[in-house]
């Protein structure tokens, strides 16, 4: 009888230690569970579409609110008659930080005259001044200007030693027609802290189709 009584005490105990392991377990989750739950409260929520504040900077806050996710957020601004909008994929930020969106265009001949001579006499530029020191993401910066080009081809680059340095091709689209025709120019921007140029112009295809007309 005594060693019946020792297993089943035995087992009692072997029980009872289950138990607690089980229970210190799932209250272990349900914090994790609960402190997950409260750091996604606490993120700062944010619009598909957000207009860039008058000093320029979006937030460090504001990216993390995004970061990771499938979301593209759009960051629109004005500079003068040019409008712009940077658009950000969540799912490729790392490191979020304060951006400077803001964008100072140069439209001038005067400004333009050096690129456009290094770029083959370029018929038209425009330049934009990105600033910062670094990049989060790989953003698309959209340009809409207040004119239409007579242009098929673009390019995005940098005045480096005397010469025009070639980032990528832009893309260039003409929307509307007649007096109220824009062109609007799109950009990978893979650097910042620089002015940059899109030079644009007639292709050879292009050139070659209006001869024969």
């Amino acid at each position: 009888m005594k060693g019946k009584k020792t297993g089943a005490k035995k087992v009692f105990w072997g029980r009872l230690i289950l138990l607690m392991f089980a229970a210190v377990l799932f209250a272990g989750c349900g914090n994790r569970s609960t402190k997950t739950k409260d750091a996604e409260a606490s993120k700062e929520k944010i619009d598909d579409v957000v207009q860039i504040p008058e000093d320029g900077v979006i937030t460090r806050e504001q990216f993390e609110a995004f970061e990771g996710t499938d979301r593209v957020i759009t960051f629109e601004g004005q500079s003068g008659d040019i409008s712009y909008k940077w658009e950000y994929p969540g799912r490729n930020i790392h490191n979020a930080t304060d951006m400077d969106l803001s964008v100072d265009f140069t439209t001038d001949d005067g400004g333009l005259a050096q690129i456009k001579s290094l770029s083959g006499e370029a018929p038209f530029a425009v330049g934009m001044k990105l600033k910062g020191t670094g990049l989060i993401t790989v953003p698309t910066l959209t340009v809409e200007l207040p004119e239409a080009w007579d242009a098929d081809t673009a390019v995005f680059c940098k005045e480096k030693d005397g010469k025009a340095v070639k980032l990528s091709d832009a893309d260039l689209v003409t929307e509307g027609s007649g007096t109220d025709a824009r062109t609007v120019l799109s950009v990978k921007v893979t650097e910042v802290g620089d002015t940059y140029y899109v030079v644009a112009g007639l292709s050879g295809e292009a050139m070659a189709a209006r001869q024969e007309t």
